[in-house]
């Protein structure tokens, strides 16, 4: 199982695509910080699904089809969109929205994540 740096660096590098026909982005700000504080807190949040899909793909984010073995992200975009936007300070290179959440604070005393 590969670890989140590396499906991060996946994503940034081309190698983990979401496929055209899959919904863009629709979280909200608190289903983000939800997310976030659930996996500080050890709980599970779901399981992604990696489809290994061969010949012409069409995948968001690409101008062009591409030929032989592509990873896309079935489920759990929304989970890899919103960590690749916390870690990485930009958009995931198959995003097609407006909005993204950056502005995700920690308070260290109470433990808790706000905006």
């Amino acid at each position: 199982m590969p670890t989140v740096a590396e499906l991060i660096n996946d994503i940034e590098k081309g190698g983990l695509k979401l496929p055209e026909f899959q919904r863009g982005y629709v979280w909200k700000r608190d289903q983000v910080r939800l997310f976030v504080q659930s996996l500080y807190r050890g709980h599970p949040t779901g399981h992604l699904l990696i489809w290994h899909a061969y010949g012409l793909v069409k995948a968001r984010g690409d101008s062009t089809s591409e030929q032989g073995k592509t990873l896309l992200i079935l489920d759990g975009q929304q989970r890899l969109t919103t960590l690749f936007a916390l870690i990485k300070g930009t958009p995931p290179p198959f995003y097609e929205g407006e909005h993204l959440f950056f502005d995700l604070w920690f308070n260290v005393v109470d433990e808790k994540f706000s905006y």
